[in-house]
């Protein structure tokens, strides 16, 4: 029996024209469509139509698309070839406001698969974008069951996305590759008008995805995650500071001597920006010189708000901000004299060290005497030392002040340290350990090797917390660095004579190598489980 089905169009008021047109595209193939028209957004309409639904497919047109004449005809075609798939898509061609054809059209940028499940599509989707088309969609009612659009997944307008994952959880999902429909751009579109947003509630969806099946990850794929996790949650810190800073009427500036990730002073410096743009009532910006700058520039860094500047426009930017209050906390690449900038502002000066009465250690040696600076400005000390000095040097009274920053984590524990020498090369397994050490958390994996550009930050792996790299090795330095492992894995696809096996075999300590070439070892080739199982009996 053929397949039955219906096509549910969501719209708003005003875009009568567009809608015309659609429905027009969907009449000519046999639909009369059923049209929903008031002023709640997309996905709870389409949960409406869901539960309302008694045909046995369910297509969600939108509005201002139009639908080219083999669409029916390809999807349901599909659907009835396909019985175990629960949605399928196409790809599209897009046209502008007036109907014109525009020299964008989407097509699969992978090879074309008769169905596809849920690894392969979040896999896919990291490494290319999005290729499913919400406006392409049609549904099988039976298989989505009690599925809907997750309103709370915290995904923004990419809901949609987050949806097709409920759904591959499930069942497979297929693709046409065929340009059915035309997607129309014009100014109206939430995606033309919040892009950047768009794009943001995207990777928010494939967080989504990831929590929902994070074995589903390949081991490259981790990373890109674990970075995009990092840099949309700044951006959406630094978006929260920005509508802060629209309705806050005070401002501080805390100004230091180097950026915010610098040890010491910058890390306090911007530990109290944190501090106060968590709270409410006044907007902070860490204030850095950048002696290679020409302009005073604003942006977002290591967690906070910046402004840097060249240290002789220093006034400038206090004029620009007009803030109620500036904390110096370092003046050493600014100069003294910032500390007297015209400024109806509170000031107050944090002595971090014996930087404003002692010898300049990066100048000429001459005695700093910076008494003169000090008038109207509160003083404090990060200790009873620093304050006690300052009390001899400089003849004011300074009370001391906490300079409490959140401190690491306790240390971390694991059962054994693994090591690894080699080149970073698909040849070298270098895929098949990371798939390990993601299933043996107790283990500390230390990686004697060069890892490409952007997977490292400091020496941690972007989404592997158990995999340390200290750096590529000579062959001279090896007595000394396996003392600090426990053994060392070797799992090579290929390998000919296996010469870090046979090395550090001779220095005593065990080696866990594959059956390949020369080596002999005891764990197949391109085996994760047999590699897991090996280091778990070490």
């Amino acid at each position: 029996m053929p397949l039955s089905y219906q096509a549910v169009i969501a719209t708003f008021p005003g875009r009568e024209a567009y809608l015309a047109e659609c429905v027009e595209s969907l009449r000519d193939q046999g639909v009369e469509p059923i049209v929903v028209c008031d002023t709640r957004w997309g996905p709870p309409k389409w949960n409406d139509a869901l539960d309302a639904c008694t045909t046995d497919l369910l297509f969600l047109p939108h509005d201002d698309d139009v639908y080219g004449p083999d669409y029916i005809r390809e999807m349901v075609a599909y659907m009835e070839a396909h019985p175990e798939v629960a949605a399928v898509f196409c790809m599209d061609r897009s046209i502008d406001a007036e109907g014109r054809r525009l020299p964008k059209s989407t097509t699969l940028p992978f090879p074309e698969r008769d169905t596809y499940d849920f690894p392969f599509v979040l896999n896919k989707m990291i490494e290319h974008g999005n290729f499913l088309r919400c406006e392409t969609l049609c549904l099988r009612p039976s298989l989505i069951g009690d599925l809907r659009f997750p309103m709370d997944a915290g995904c923004g307008k990419a809901i949609d996305t987050a949806f097709w994952f409920l759904i591959l959880q499930r069942h497979p999902i297929g693709i046409i590759n065929k340009q059915l429909v035309s997607y129309r751009e014009h100014p109206g579109q939430d995606t033309e008008s919040e892009r950047l947003k768009t794009v943001i509630d995207h990777w928010d969806a494939i967080d989504f995805a990831v929590r929902l099946n994070p074995d589903a990850l390949e081991w490259d794929k981790r990373i890109v995650v674990e970075k995009l996790r990092i840099f949309h949650a700044q951006q959406k810190e630094m978006d929260r500071v920005r509508e802060k800073a629209k309705t806050e009427k005070k401002i501080r500036l805390v100004v230091a001597h180097e950026p915010p990730d610098n040890a010491g002073t910058g890390v306090v410096a911007a530990h109290r920006v944190r501090q106060a743009n968590e709270g409410r009532g006044e907007i902070a910006y860490y204030v850095f010189p950048d002696p290679n700058s020409q302009a005073v520039r604003e942006g977002y860094f290591s967690g906070v708000p910046v402004v840097s500047s060249p240290p002789s426009m220093f006034a400038m930017v206090v004029k620009r901000f007009n803030p109620q209050l500036i904390e110096f906390h370092h003046t050493l690449h600014w100069g003294d004299d910032i500390l007297g900038v015209a400024s109806g502002a509170r000031k107050e000066l944090y002595l971090h060290d014996r930087w404003m009465w002692s010898e300049d250690p990066h100048g000429d040696g001459k005695f700093r005497d910076t008494r003169k600076y000090l008038e109207g400005i509160e003083v404090f000390g990060n200790s009873e030392w620093t304050c006690k000095e300052a009390k001899e040097k400089l003849g004011i009274d300074a009370p001391v002040f906490d300079p409490f920053v959140p401190l690491p984590q306790p240390k971390m524990s694991f059962r054994k340290r693994v090591g690894f020498f080699g080149g970073f090369a698909t040849v070298k397994g270098v895929h098949i350990l990371f798939q390990a050490a993601r299933q043996l958390p107790d283990v500390l994996f230390i990686l004697f090797s060069q890892l490409p550009e952007g997977m490292v930050d400091g020496r941690r792996v972007y989404g592997y917390p158990n995999i340390v790299v200290v750096g590529p090795y000579v062959r001279g330095d090896m007595p000394l660095l396996v003392s600090v492992v426990d053994a060392v894995v070797v799992p090579s696809l290929f390998e000919s004579h296996g010469l870090v096996k046979r090395e550090v075999e001779s220095l005593g300590v065990p080696v866990i190598s594959t059956r390949t070439g020369g080596m002999a070892g005891t764990v197949p080739p391109d085996d994760v489980q047999a590699l897991v199982e090996a280091i778990t009996n070490l």
